[in-house]
């Protein structure tokens, strides 16, 4: 199986990270794609990628971040999209949950994302959170990959939460949905929300991921999150799909390294498995 979502270079991981990676690669993961989320953690997330050849990172400013950030910050981190280990543009998108950034800032940092992604021919990773009674995240960010990607973009909406009509348009733009331990929480009403999805979109639109040190899925929910959970989240997605688990680890791994690439870039690693 596959992380595609980790923040395993967070300050939550400096006393023990050497150990997680261990009991991640001994529950049989492949691969992680470690996520940056701004210009001063990006040569600790570097680092952490050339130092094992089953990790790859990102390159992007989270919208929470983007308040900060200059447009410096994005000319820096433009300049390591060439990085061997950086596979894909991100952590990008638009957060109206939180107010900790200007959504106009917001947007026009996306704006530059998606620039990036169709100028270099690298996939995004979207994050897009809102509240229920404002405005939405999910239409804005799916009208700028239509109007900036122009159908040359690809990429995955990170820890998705929308609709079934947002599935719909946002795979119609080459997007997967990243599933994670959130699907755990209210597990009656996510088996609804999964199954709806599935049968818009077809079991082939999901991604494995888990947003690690957040979102543990359940019952570890009080707890660090850690890529070794992602054989559990498969299986709450595999529950609701009524699906094998070793289906929907066949599915998302092949759906993970055709948007990432991530055999084109290494060879197996010794002990890994394809589940």
């Amino acid at each position: 199986m596959i992380d595609t979502h980790a923040h395993l270079h967070s300050r939550a991981f400096d006393e023990d990270r050497e150990d997680v990676l261990t009991k991640c690669w001994d529950v049989g993961l492949r691969y992680i794609l470690e996520i940056n989320i701004d210009r001063a953690g990006w040569p600790k997330a570097r680092a952490l990628a050339e130092s094992d050849p089953r990790i790859f990172t990102t390159v992007g400013v989270h919208p929470m971040d983007v308040g900060e950030a200059t447009h410096a910050d994005l000319d820096g981190l433009e300049s390591e999209l060439a990085h061997p280990k950086v596979l894909a543009i991100g952590e990008t998108g638009i957060d109206y949950y939180r107010d900790y950034s200007p959504h106009d800032k917001q947007r026009e940092f996306f704006r530059r994302h998606v620039e990036w992604a169709r100028d270099h021919g690298k996939p995004l990773v979207i994050h897009s959170r809102c509240r229920k009674d404002g405005p939405s995240s999910h239409d804005d960010v799916l009208s700028i990959l239509e109007e900036v990607g122009k159908g040359e973009v690809r990429g995955v909406l990170h820890c998705f939460s929308g609709d079934v009509e947002v599935a719909r348009r946002g795979t119609a733009l080459g997007m997967k949905l990243g599933m994670g331990g959130a699907i755990s929480y209210g597990r009656k009403k996510n088996r609804k929300w999964v199954a709806e999805l599935r049968n818009a979109v077809g079991p082939d639109a999901f991604l494995l991921e888990t947003d690690c040190p957040y979102l543990a899925p359940h019952p570890h929910q009080q707890e660090r999150n850690d890529p070794s959970y992602v054989p559990l989240i498969a299986q709450y997605l595999a529950d609701y799909m009524e699906m094998d688990v070793e289906e929907v680890a066949r599915r998302t791994n092949t759906a993970a390294e055709a948007l990432f690439g991530f055999r084109a870039k290494t060879a197996d690693a010794p002990g890994s498995s394809d589940e």
